[in-house]
């Protein structure tokens, strides 16, 4: 069963193993972070098709007798100014990941950090009143530099990690 210290304290807290004693899993981590910055991504290319280029309503020159090739519009994908054939319009990147496979993906992720001794617990019960200048000068103080943190409240805590 893994410990992390508890921040501004010289205890340490055992770590449930259903949590932060799960095995590795890279695929289901991998997955689970592509799925988060696929759907940070704003998705707002887009291009106009020669139906969304203004002008063109008009006929260039008649169809036969003037020796040129045949031209209906001057927006066609073929002339200057033309529209674009197949370019990108606007969309989603979202893609899903199963419940149980983002659980899964976070439990492993905690239990890397677990290992590592790179998870610390920041107790609620250190703030008089909840101060951000206090969190940092309680992370400067731990010896390793923490890449983690879980909070200690009860039930709380116990639901996030599982």
């Amino acid at each position: 069963m893994p410990d992390a210290p508890v921040l501004g304290e010289a205890k340490k807290v055992k770590l449930d193993d259903s949590a932060f004693g799960a095995r590795f899993s890279g695929p289901l981590v991998h997955q689970s972070v592509r799925a988060e910055q696929a759907a940070r991504r704003r998705g707002t290319a887009a291009t106009k098709t020669r139906g969304m280029v203004s002008g063109g309503g008009a006929k260039p020159w008649r169809q036969k007798g003037t020796g040129r090739a045949r031209a209906g519009s001057n927006r066609s994908p073929l002339w200057v100014g033309g529209g674009t054939v197949f370019g990108p319009h606007p969309r989603s990147y979202a893609f899903k990941v199963n419940r149980k496979e983002q659980r899964a993906a976070l439990r492993s992720a905690l239990s890397v950090h677990a290992g590592r001794r790179s998870i610390a617990i920041l107790d609620a019960a250190n703030f008089e009143t909840p101060k951000t200048r206090r969190a940092q000068e309680l992370l400067e103080l731990s010896e390793p530099a923490l890449e983690a943190l879980t909070r200690r409240a009860g039930q709380r805590a116990r639901d996030a990690a599982a």
